[in-house]
């Protein structure tokens, strides 16, 4: 369908042409040229395009598709060119959009739906306290059992610190083990009576590698040992002493209340001071007052110490510091 011509204008601004409908030729008409009429060169030139204004444009009007314009396409690099910053960028937001809510349905299909679970008991749980059990499961899962463990930032940390079981073996004495009931020290120092055996050589052995030492750093410390050892020893010895000394007031309590009398029980000051009075009888005169010459200097002591600190001088400095 050929489109009509029109002539070269005599002014220098171009102007718009309406695409016109080609007038349907009269079958009888010989006339088969595609060259306009006059009619129309003259209506073209009579100024018909006056009706449009400046800068207005025309629709364009076509009967069938072969009257469309065609029009090259152009390549993908060059159409993503031209599209802004903020387009693609709304467009990656429903795009996100889509995407989590399919995942959410996703998710919902693969949960088991609220009608197959069964309905709890008013008397069970209560809402909230689900919701922080839920929450506990689903902070304590980890991919395995070595992975640290997760714990949300929206909650504050709990001042309790589980560490977890620890699967070391400790270390446990059968003899001091509160399931074999309580301590007896009579039956203890019976069945570990051969230690006091040991230590007495022990002494022996160490007071002739004193004698024997020929440097001064090896004499001393034998000599500390031998301390240790000796203290030790007199410790024990005390012990049983006053262990004695009990028992043979037991004995005596027994015998009068089976007589009728009435049970009396020792005191620790009292037991003390016996204690003090059947050493003192088991010691020589020389001994005894070595004693008493070595309490005498300690209590001394002890009274000088406790003076230097009531008084005062200048109500500030204390007299021996």
């Amino acid at each position: 369908m050929a489109l009509g011509k029109r002539k070269a204008s005599n002014f220098s601004t171009p102007r718009r042409v309406r695409a016109r409908k080609h007038e349907q030729e009269d079958p009888d008409s010989g006339d088969s040229s595609d060259a306009p009429s006059e009619k129309q060169i003259s209506n073209l030139d009579s100024g018909e395009d006056s009706n449009v204004e400046d800068g207005d444009e025309e629709v364009v009007n076509y009967d069938s598709d072969a009257d469309l314009p065609i029009i090259a396409p152009q390549s993908a690099a060059a159409s993503l060119a031209s599209v802004s910053f903020g387009d693609l960028a709304k467009a990656q937001k429903a795009l996100g959009k889509t995407q989590r809510k399919e995942k959410r349905k996703a998710e919902r299909a693969a949960t088991p739906s609220a009608s197959t679970k069964s309905t709890p008991s008013p008397f069970t749980t209560t809402a909230p306290a689900k919701k922080i059990a839920q929450s506990k499961a689903d902070l304590q899962k980890r991919s395995s059992k070595h992975a640290p463990q997760e714990m949300s930032s929206k909650r504050p940390v709990s001042r309790k610190r589980d560490f977890g079981v620890s699967n070391k073996p400790t270390a446990r004495d059968p003899r001091f083990d509160p399931l074999t009931g309580e301590v007896n020290e009579t039956l203890i120092r019976k069945a570990y009576g051969f230690l006091k055996d040991y230590r007495a050589s022990e002494i022996v052995d160490l007071k002739a590698r004193v004698r024997k030492a020929k440097t001064e750093e090896e004499r001393a410390e034998l000599k500390r040992e031998l301390l240790v050892l000796e203290s030790k020893r007199k410790t024990e010895e005390r012990k049983e002493h006053q262990q004695s000394v009990i028992d043979e007031h037991k004995r005596k309590e027994k015998e009068l209340v089976a007589q009728g009398k009435k049970p009396y029980y020792l005191k620790q000051a009292e037991l003390k001071k016996q204690v003090l009075v059947d050493r003192f009888k088991s010691m020589k005169k020389r001994d005894v007052d070595k004693a008493i010459m070595r309490k005498r200097k300690k209590v001394a002591g002890k009274e000088k110490k406790e003076m230097a600190q009531m008084e005062r001088i200048d109500g500030n400095t204390r007299r021996g510091w």
